[in-house]
């Protein structure tokens, strides 16, 4: 059984967004950030290692993609 599930990379994918568009209010980077406590530091330089790599791709390939990104994600978070 998968420790982390696509629930959990697709959350993440919500989370760093939502900070990205509100960098500019503390309060919602804040809680944003909060919801990150659930997993631990490995999980997340993981996940934002995998991003790191997406950086290249434009929107059309992540669209196109989307749940190849999603599911290899989450193979690398549970081998993190």
């Amino acid at each position: 059984m998968l420790k982390y599930k696509s629930s959990d990379v697709q959350k993440m994918v919500d989370i760093f967004a939502k900070i990205s568009e509100n960098k500019d209010n503390q309060t919602k980077v804040m809680d944003e950030l909060k919801k990150l406590v659930d997993y631990p530091e490995n999980v997340i330089l993981e996940f934002l290692h995998c991003i790191e790599i997406l950086n290249d791709k434009d929107e059309t390939y992540l669209k196109e993609n989307y749940w190849g990104i999603i599911g290899y994600i989450t193979m690398r978070l549970n081998f993190s």
